[in-house]
């Protein structure tokens, strides 16, 4: 009988100390959470930009409530939607040197809670590292967050050429959409 109680009070004991750990846990999402897209533009037209891998990483909040955020996009999972456009937007934008686009900030958020949230941090492409500051909005429904932001990227900021001649020129800006649920 003493077993079975002791037994019991163990399972309990871990319970309690394992189940605040895993909601510390740091989290981690990708593009199978949801989206990164948005619009190139050009003279002539507007185009799709979506990154078809991506991932975020929010680390556990330190003991004033602060967080690291992480977003890392290969420059090979980045598509417009058309092949050849694919192909001459990375031959002409990207370096092969730097295969990921990189943003990492710290935020204060000691718990997870409804508003808007903003991220001052650094966004790295091609190697060039650059301040960078975006606005994240978190909601919930039911036991699920949800992440959405708006932000421009300038390729110029980067060293990026801009391909294309004539009305199929691309233009110095990138409008994204976040929208991630987890």
């Amino acid at each position: 009988m003493q077993y079975k109680k002791n037994k019991t009070l163990n399972i309990l004991t871990t319970l309690l100390i394992l189940i605040p750990m895993l909601g510390w846990a740091g989290i981690s999402v990708n593009s199978d959470h949801g989206s990164l897209q948005g619009l190139g533009h050009a003279k002539s037209h507007d185009f799709p930009v979506i990154a078809e891998q991506f991932s975020l990483t929010l680390g556990d909040a330190d003991s004033n409530g602060v967080r690291q955020v992480k977003a890392m996009i290969p420059v090979a999972e980045i598509s417009t939607g058309n092949f050849m456009r694919n192909a001459h937007m990375r031959m002409a934008m990207f370096s092969g040197d730097y295969p990921e686009i990189i943003f990492s900030a710290n935020v204060t958020l000691p718990e997870f809670a409804k508003g808007i949230y903003p991220l001052n941090g650094t966004l790295t492409i091609n190697g060039i590292a650059k301040p960078y500051n975006l606005e994240i909005k978190l909601d919930q429904a039911g036991r699920q967050w949800h992440a959405t932001g708006k932000f421009v990227i300038v390729p110029t900021d980067f060293d990026m050429g801009l391909p294309g001649m004539g009305p199929m020129k691309v233009q110095d800006h990138v409008d994204l959409n976040l929208d991630v649920t987890f």
